[in-house]
């Protein structure tokens, strides 16, 4: 009976082992599908795993079969080995079968030389609000990397950070890399190493003092077919609070973008990183199926926060380093409403360094407190052979302080361009050096399209020295509606000299400039308003329109300024056509109000409807033309070289005080043609400098368009009930000026039930406020 007993206790022994072996065995093989957890105070379970080594063992070697959630529970996970997620060749992760893991706030740490988390070719894994720290003290290191065609996945709200990186490198490692290799995060691979991905809302930061990973952001994809193969990935709204060396680089993508990132090095406290630093490194980017882009992103406090001027990134600085960036007439590539700021340099230094890009859109940045202490040129937007498009709008730069040569925005070569809308505000530029300063200096762009300067603000600046606010060389196309205004040569540190070129314009084809408001400057040895040659042989036209020129040199410290107003030297130019514009000098040593020539009298198709206001020049006037010279307006009239409209009365600004240059004088007021358009691709001079609509039929002098009302009262006109055959009467009408000046010379007219209309012309002055009666016979 014993042995009895003994015998079946064993066989039941060994069919429960079984069992047990066969559903462990079966748990083991089955692929996940719905809920699980990671929780290290938990035993493993078919639903629970101790380590995120686990789970990715597990997913490694079993794959997946539907949609999956992971949650992280219980303690922070610590290990020295890298976590690899590896796609399943049969039962990989899809649009169905996604894979979401919950970090639920707790820290997943490794002290391994490179990334803590890898995603090798997996798909569709979503993870969020995890942290993922990398504890080793290897440059090396990262916190998530991304390759081998890893596609559709999310980094959502993760906090990405080191906590024992203490040496910088200008090769190591990143927070988040897209790259081939751990070792060498920029090697170039054939294959893109991830496509479609998001990360989006994460912190990325050091949490003690360190000099920050190599890169912030590694976006390095495959070489042999970026050109025609998407990725999009998307970058967005992400808080990176330190770096070493680049913060965000774009290497051989297609589509990738960066929005609305904000971008520092809070967690620095001294200057300990690398002196030549990037901020955005753009090379080799495509835009196949939407925009390579950078949007809304901030970097400021840079090399760290509460820097000062003797603490500054002292060799090359670059806000974009962007070359051969390939848009297309769809999708441009787009750098687009930045903000750079609170940033201290003190050697050669580019807020964008484009080469070589196509189809670019570099528009609405702005740039303020950007600080040039050294001897370092400050080259601001350098445009070098930019193809087919570039539209360069509406920036602004405002707040910058530099010591020696400066280009606010330099563009050279290529193809159409655009240049409207920016800004450039109290800015000092040259301080202590002798330096010169070039706000827009614009070179040879392709002749065969009409580009665009219109509509910039240069406004409040101090220069150090000689200084061009509008400087083109060989342009084709307009520079309407500009305003260079309050600007002055003066140096703090140095004597104060130089001239101050508010434009410059040499050698252009088709030029127009029109509705021009250049006010309240001032120069050191003098300025110029218009300073335009070209000796372009060919059928160009030259069209100089309704510009306001204003100078007054009253505040100079330099007794023998000389001040050029319009000097227009077009020598071949086959049209020319100078009309409507008003000049006025005041307080001025030495002034040229007109110096222009022409090979041909008859090329001068129009000089004419122009006011000169010339006052106390005490070392004289002259004024050069075809007809000859003159040394006053009374002179210039006389030579027959301009037409019978001329004036030379005072234009009365409206608020000089607030650069109000609205002409309150009634001989500047609807009495300028206005042309069919200066050639057929461009319309009428229909608006003014503040973008208002001028007059339709003829308009203002000058830049600024405004009112003029001369209002009809009433009349005393009747006709009895009854009258006679042949009965006549006479009409009247009476007119008020509410104008700031005295009116006269125009035309009243009235006409009875929409018949013709009968015209009087007005010879009597009437005052301001006062009311005139007009009697029709």
């Amino acid at each position: 009976m014993k042995h009895y007993l003994k015998q079946k206790f064993s066989t039941m022994i060994k069919l429960l082992s079984l069992i047990t072996l066969l559903s462990t065995t079966n748990w083991a093989s089955a692929q996940l599908t719905g809920s699980y957890t990671i929780d290290p105070s938990v035993a493993a379970s078919s639903t629970n795993f101790q380590t995120w080594a686990a789970l990715a063992t597990y997913f490694n070697t079993n794959g997946i079969s539907g949609a999956t959630t992971v949650t992280v529970k219980g303690n922070d996970i610590a290990g020295t080995s890298v976590v690899t997620f590896t796609q399943h060749a049969s039962k990989p992760t899809t649009s169905t079968n996604t894979l979401t893991i919950d970090g639920g706030g707790f820290k997943l740490t490794s002290s391994y030389a490179y990334e803590v988390l890898g995603f090798n070719g997996i798909d569709y894994v979503t993870l969020k609000n995890a942290v993922i720290e990398n504890s080793n003290t290897s440059y090396y290191q990262s916190c998530i990397r991304m390759y081998a065609a890893a596609d559709y996945n999310t980094i959502k709200s993760c906090t990405l950070q080191m906590s024992g990186l203490t040496t910088g490198t200008t090769a190591g490692g990143a927070y988040i890399a897209f790259a081939s290799t751990a070792s060498s995060l920029t090697s170039t691979s054939t294959t893109h190493n991830g496509s479609y991905n998001s990360i989006d809302g994460c912190l990325m930061k050091t949490t003690a003092t360190s000099p920050g990973p190599t890169y912030a952001i590694v976006d390095q994809q495959g070489t042999s077919y970026a050109s025609s193969t998407v990725t999009n990935n998307t970058f967005s709204n992400n808080t990176i609070q330190n770096f070493y060396y680049m913060a965000l680089r774009n290497y051989y993508s297609n589509g990738d973008q960066f929005l609305n990132n904000d971008v520092s090095r809070s967690n620095a406290t001294s200057n300990n990183c690398y002196s030549s630093m990037i901020m955005i490194y753009s090379y080799y980017t495509y835009s196949t199926g939407r925009a390579t882009t950078y949007d809304g992103n901030k970097f400021h406090d840079l090399p760290y926060s509460g820097q000062s001027s003797s603490n500054y990134l002292s060799s090359t600085v670059y806000g974009v380093y962007g070359l051969y960036n390939y848009g297309t007439s769809t999708n441009y590539f787009t750098v687009t409403n930045n903000s750079f700021y609170n940033i201290s340099v003190g050697s050669t230094s580019y807020l964008g360094y484009m080469y070589y890009n196509y189809y670019s859109n570099i528009s609405a940045n702005k740039v303020y407190k950007f600080n040039s202490y050294g001897t370092g040129y400050f080259n601001g937007w350098y445009f070098y052979y930019a193809y087919n498009d570039l539209k360069c709008n509406n920036n602004l730069m405002r707040d910058c302080f530099t010591k020696y040569y400066t280009y606010f925005i330099q563009d050279n070569y290529g193809d159409k361009k655009q240049f409207n809308g920016n800004k450039y505000l109290n800015n000092i530029s040259t301080d202590g050096n002798t330096g010169y300063t070039y706000v827009l200096s614009l070179n040879y762009p392709s002749m065969s399209y009409n580009n665009e300067c219109n509509n910039n603000v240069i406004d409040s600046n101090t220069f150090g020295y000689y200084t061009y606010g509008i400087y083109q060389y060989y342009w084709n196309g307009t520079m309407n509606g500009n305003k260079i205004t309050n600007n002055r040569i003066y140096n703090a540190s140095t004597s104060t000299y130089g001239y101050l070129y508010c434009t410059q314009l040499g050698y252009y084809y088709n030029m127009q400039m029109n509705n021009n408001l250049i006010a309240n400057n001032l120069g050191y040895y003098g300025q110029f308003g218009f300073y335009a040659y070209s000796y372009n042989s060919g059928s160009y036209v030259h069209e100089v329109r309704q510009n306001t020129i204003q100078m007054d040199d009253s505040k100079s410290s330099y007794t023998y300024g000389y001040d050029y107003a319009m000097y227009l030297y077009t020598y071949y130019h086959t049209t020319v056509d100078v009309t409507g514009n008003i000049l006025d000098i005041q307080n001025v040593y030495y002034t040229y109000p007109v110096y222009t020539y022409n090979t041909s009298t008859s090329n001068y198709k129009r000089w004419d409807y122009n006011n000169y206001y010339i006052r106390n020049t005490t070392g004289g006037q002259y004024w050069y033309c075809n007809g000859g010279s003159a040394t006053d307006f009374t002179s210039w009239n006389s030579l027959g070289f301009a037409g019978q409209n001329e004036t030379g009365v005072n234009p009365k600004w409206k608020n000089k005080a607030t650069m109000n240059f609205a002409s309150n004088a009634f001989m500047c007021h609807n009495n300028v043609p206005n042309p069919a358009g200066w050639y057929p691709t461009t319309a009428p001079n229909g608006i003014d400098v503040n973008n208002t609509v001028r007059n339709k039929f003829k308009s203002d002098r000058g830049a600024v368009e405004s009112p003029m009302n001369i209002q009809a009262l009433k009349t005393d006109f009747s006709v009895p009930a009854t009258v006679c055959a042949g009965y006549q009467t006479a009409s009247n009408l009476y007119v008020k000026n509410k104008f700031a000046d005295t009116v006269y010379n125009f035309n009243i007219a009235y006409s009875i039930n929409g018949g013709a209309k009968t015209l009087q012309y007005i010879t009597n002055k009437i005052a301001p406020g006062a009311t005139l009666k007009v009697d029709f016979t």
